[in-house]
């Protein structure tokens, strides 16, 4: 029998591969597979925008998105910090696929700059982080892509629902807020499929969206200039119920400096984080920034 004769039923096999080896989901892991072909086709088919893109796929779990994604793009290289699916993958794998490596580890511990940038033909393709996201991670890895620059062009993953609408959320919402300063920053956030909890096994309390971010060529504000603006998104929502000038005391040195701030920037003192626009926060993070290169020692600028 042939290499590819058998890889059909084997693509197929996940879940009975799972149960052979007595492998249950963690909870702790926010496990919850899908091995559904035509879905996941259709959502890597979603991820990989064109041809010429590589994928960097988080949370690969039993290697069902993987081998997907591995028709798709360039390369793959798949992600996965639960060791006791080595076994599957192996079987699920082979024979192996040549575009696919994996790394079995925690993704928040690797430095994904320098894993694309070491990856081999990196200066001829354009690399999508994507997957099925964990729940337990989706914040932190989130902002470990978006506030420092990244060599990524699209970000493309399967989150839970209202995560989805935070990272598309526009200001005047309630769902407006640091996520989503960020995402509208970097880049164009799209939600391109709601995924029910019944497709996953097991079932998550809540259902999922695939969400794509686009990269923006470039930015209005400098890394340093950047700096300010992660300091003023963590302070204005760090406790919502707080105007925009609350929020912020102590940050410019004293409330006279603040207040010429916030005008200078356009900013009502009594708005409140989620009122205020993008450009907004744009502008008084220059001003911080440039506040903070020109005050001397005893000016307390903090």
């Amino acid at each position: 029998m042939t290499a590819s004769s058998r890889e059909p039923d084997r693509r197929l096999s996940a879940g009975r591969l799972l149960g052979a080896a007595g492998i249950a989901p963690r909870k702790r892991l926010g496990q919850h597979f899908i091995t559904d072909r035509n879905l996941l086709r259709k959502l890597a088919e979603l991820m990989i925008p064109a041809p010429g893109f590589s994928a960097v796929e988080v949370g690969a779990g039993a290697g069902t998105l993987t081998l997907e994604l591995s028709k798709l793009a360039l390369r793959v290289i798949a992600i996965e910090i639960d060791t006791r699916l080595r076994t599957v993958v192996d079987e699920l794998l082979f024979p192996a696929t040549s575009n696919v490596s994996w790394i079995w580890g925690n993704v928040l511990e690797i430095d994904l700059e320098k894993l694309i940038s070491g990856a081999e033909g990196e200066e001829e393709t354009s690399w999508v982080l994507c997957g099925n996201l964990p729940y337990y991670l989706t914040a932190e890895l989130l902002y470990k892509v978006l506030i420092p620059r990244t060599n990524f062009s699209r970000l493309a993953f399967l989150v839970q629902k209202e995560v989805a609408d935070r990272m598309a959320a526009s200001p005047g919402g309630r769902d407006f807020g640091r996520l989503s300063l960020w995402c509208s920053y970097r880049g164009t956030v799209r939600i391109l499929r709601r995924v029910p909890r019944q497709v996953f096994s097991p079932p998550p309390m809540v259902d999922s969206c695939l969400v794509t971010l686009d990269f923006h060529r470039s930015f209005p504000l400098n890394p340093s200039e950047e700096e300010s603006l992660d300091e003023i998104s963590r302070h204005a929502f760090a406790q919502r119920r707080k105007t925009i000038a609350n929020a912020l005391k102590g940050m410019f040195g004293n409330k006279k400096v603040l207040l010429d701030a916030l005008d200078e920037a356009g900013i009502r003192p009594d708005s409140r984080p989620e009122q205020v626009l993008l450009e907004a926060y744009i502008r008084l993070a220059r001003l911080r920034s440039t506040l903070r290169a020109s005050s001397l020692p005893g000016q307390n600028m903090p």
